[in-house]
């Protein structure tokens, strides 16, 4: 597939403004680009959510457990678009204090499949994870490429 500057532009617009709604822990903004049928692989449990309500639910109840805003910021993001489909990957960076006081800084890889549907960008599917120590099975949250 050949890229499309002005789709992959368009694009990058709808993840600078899922950011600005992450900032505010507004879920609902985060979902403004996300299908009524996507499919989310979140870092929270289940392994596969189903739906733009699902995800909103879900990230309503993380916002929650944060005392103040979040700040957040996609990193080496490649977006390829074509005609109708489109392919985001790179990584998320996210920082907030939850609300016993404790400091979040969380790297995550990231991949977000967009389709066009009636003339608009709609994510169809979102997976987010981090890696793990091989030996502990700990999440390694603060990796850094």
């Amino acid at each position: 597939m050949t890229g499309n500057h002005a789709e992959e532009k368009a694009i990058r617009g709808l993840i600078d403004d899922w950011y600005a709604a992450l900032g505010r822990r507004d879920a609902a903004g985060l979902a403004a680009a996300y299908a009524d049928d996507v499919a989310v692989a979140s870092l929270a449990p289940p392994l596969w959510g189903h739906g733009r309500q699902e995800y909103i639910n879900g990230m309503a109840g993380w916002f929650s457990t944060f005392a103040g805003p979040l700040k957040g910021e996609p990193e080496k993001l490649s977006i390829v678009a074509g005609d109708s489909v489109a392919f985001v990957n790179g990584f998320s960076h996210i920082i907030g204090k939850k609300k016993d006081g404790t400091p979040m800084d969380l790297h995550t890889r990231l991949t977000l499949c967009f389709e066009k549907r009636g003339g608009r960008w709609l994510v169809v599917a979102e997976h987010a994870s981090v890696p793990f120590d091989m030996q502990s099975f700990k999440p390694l949250i603060a990796l850094k490429e």
